[in-house]
């Protein structure tokens, strides 16, 4: 008899611990299914207690997800996300002093939780407490927060000095998130910013990869940015004169550093290359298998406006340059497709609407040697 009553409580427990982890299960999962939140049994809500609150929110305003904030708050106190509800819905009643002292209280628990975070950037960045927003802002680049809300926060941040400063020292000791930082922000913020901002965190003892550093210049090319481009990678990795030199090279490995100014050869199409040493120099023989003409090669500069001189040596049926503005304000427009020679032909930069270009070189079908590019 007692094994037998002692087997039913066994079972007895084993199921209700079923029922237990099934409810916080439930709970856990309504975070990702907005729709499971109403149903959850009121034993086990916490984070489906969370949703329901910004749901009531965005349905019926701030008086409707006041109390179930606080209900949140008075379930859960310690974690960060039931201070951030209350937080917000209480900023939303314009109970301002409320919303402080819990947003405050949720940014200084979770570090993660973004609501807290992107809160606590906005406060420090009306009372100027520069250090603040940065630490912030880096917290939520920490964690991965690849959002339109922490860009948006980043860039306010980077407009202001003392935040731009603050942010400097903090990359100074070379997080792990700078690399994808360092791209995005080539393509985010103002140019001059940008480069303010890597100067000053070099000076703080930042060091930067060359294969992010060209990353961040080819993004600065394809936005029209050409001087922003030379001087981050003249400054970081690269040698004078890379944007004006037309010559070969053969490809390099993903380890070695690669010129923003350099080369590339597109992979897709009909085309077969092969890189024969001439001299100092680097030719291409190629195999084009279409009928039709396809690039062999192709590259960013930082051509100067006014006029240019461009010539070729090769072998076989004569190749093409085609040149494109990169100036995303005024759109990407073609400027010149014309047949080389071994004698300069004359095309114009227009000033001001083509601060940076992309260069093609087109071959035709059938076999060839390109021996050297020379633009002056």
């Amino acid at each position: 008899m007692k094994k037998v009553l002692g087997h039913t409580v066994w079972i007895a427990a084993l199921a209700l611990v079923g029922v237990v982890t099934a409810g916080f299960q439930a709970d856990y999962l309504s975070r990702y299914r907005f729709g499971l939140a109403d149903d959850i049994p009121d034993a086990f809500r916490y984070m489906s207690l969370e949703v329901s609150g910004y749901q009531a929110m965005q349905d019926q305003g701030a008086a409707a997800a006041m109390p179930i904030a606080r209900e949140l708050v008075r379930r859960r106190p310690v974690p960060s996300e039931s201070l951030s509800l209350l937080g917000v819905a209480a900023s939303a009643r314009q109970d301002e002093a409320l919303a402080s002292e819990a947003l405050v209280m949720a940014a200084g628990r979770g570090w993660r939780d973004r609501v807290a975070q992107l809160s606590m950037v906005m406060f420090a960045q009306s009372a100027e407490a520069h250090q603040v927003a940065a630490e912030r802002v880096a917290a939520l680049w920490g964690a991965g927060d690849a959002s339109d809300a922490v860009y948006a926060a980043t860039q306010a941040v980077l407009a202001e000095d003392g935040s731009r400063e603050a942010l400097a020292a903090i990359l100074g000791s070379n997080p792990l998130w700078r690399g994808d930082f360092v791209n995005w922000a080539a393509g985010a913020v103002e140019p001059s910013l940008y480069l303010d901002l890597l100067h000053r965190a070099r000076a703080h003892g930042a060091r930067f990869d060359c294969r992010n550093i060209q990353g961040a210049a080819v993004r600065l090319l394809r936005g029209g940015s050409a001087e922003a481009a030379e001087k981050l990678w003249y400054g970081s990795c690269g040698a004078d004169g890379e944007s004006t030199s037309f010559a070969f090279s053969r490809p390099v490995g993903a380890a070695k550093r690669e010129s923003p100014f350099g080369w590339s050869y597109p992979s897709d199409g009909g085309i077969d290359r092969q890189f024969v040493d001439e001299g100092r120099s680097v030719a291409i023989r190629y195999e084009n298998g279409e009928n039709m003409s396809l690039p062999l090669a192709s590259r960013f500069s930082a051509l100067k406006p006014g006029p240019h001189d461009v010539s070729a040596r090769f072998t076989g049926e004569a190749p093409a340059i085609r040149i494109a503005c990169n100036n995303p304000g005024n759109g990407a427009g073609l400027i010149i497709r014309l047949q080389l020679s071994e004698s300069p032909a004359r095309f114009v930069i227009p000033a001001g609407t083509c601060p940076a270009q992309a260069v093609d070189i087109l071959v035709p079908s059938g076999s060839g040697i390109v021996s050297s590019i020379v633009v002056e």
